[in-house]
C-alpha cells in the first residue's frame, strides 16, 4: 500500500508520508514477526532451548504490536493493509536468507532490527510534525523495545570467553 491522496483530499503532504510510514512500520512488524518466529521454529543445537525460548519472546512481542500499529493507520481515516503481499511489499526489511546456525539467525534479526527502529524513528518525527503525539508515544515505545531487543540480539551475538578466577 502506498498512500497518495486524491485531488479532494484535505490531508497534508507529511501526513500522508506519516501514513506511508506508518503502513512501513505495519509491514515491518509482521516480517520482522515472521522472521523472529521462523528463528524459534528453526533453531537447532546444543543451545536449542536458550534460543527457542528467546526468539519467542521476541516474535510475541512485536506481534502484540501489530493492532496497534494498524489501528493508528486507521486514527488517520486510512484503511489499513491487511494482506501478506502488501506486507512484503510496504516492509523495508529483507527476507530472511537460510540460516543454518544460531549466529546466522541472530544477524539476521540484528540488521532487520537495525532498519526497523530507523524507520519507527523516521515515523515518530512525522508524528511530531504532525501534531500526532498519541502516535508519536506509542512509536517511541515501539523503539524503546526494539532497542531492547537490539541490546539484547547484540549480546547473544558477543562471544563468550570463560573467566577463571583466582
Amino acid at each position: 500500500m502506498h498512500y497518495d491522496k486524491g485531488s479532494d483530499d484535505q490531508m497534508s503532504d507529511v501526513m500522508v508520508m506519516l501514513v506511508n510510514n506508518l503502513a512501513k512500520n505495519l509491514g515491518n512488524s509482521v516480517i520482522f514477526t515472521f522472521k523472529a518466529q521462523g528463528h524459534h521454529w528453526n533453531v537447532e543445537g546444543d543451545t536449542f532451548t536458550q534460543y527457542h525460548d528467546f526468539f519467542g519472546m521476541i516474535y510475541e512481542d512485536v506481534q502484540e504490536s501489530i493492532d496497534p500499529m494498524a489501528e493508528n493507520i486507521r486514527k488517520l481515516d486510512v484503511k489499513a493493509p491487511h494482506n501478506l503481499v502488501e506486507f512484503a511489499q510496504m516492509s523495508s526489511l529483507e527476507d530472511s536468507p537460510e540460516c543454518k546456525n544460531v549466529q546466522m539467525m541472530l544477524k539476521d534479526l540484528f540488521k532487520a532490527n537495525a532498519q526497523f527502529v530507523e524507520d519507527l524513528n523516521e515515523g515518530i518525527e512525522l508524528a511530531e510534525k504532525c501534531r500526532e503525539y498519541g502516535i508519536a508515544d506509542f512509536l517511541t515505545e515501539r523503539v524503546d523495545m526494539q532497542k531492547k531487543w537490539h541490546w539484547m540480539i547484540r549480546s547473544h551475538m558477543k562471544k563468550t570467553v570463560p573467566s577463571y578466577r583466582k
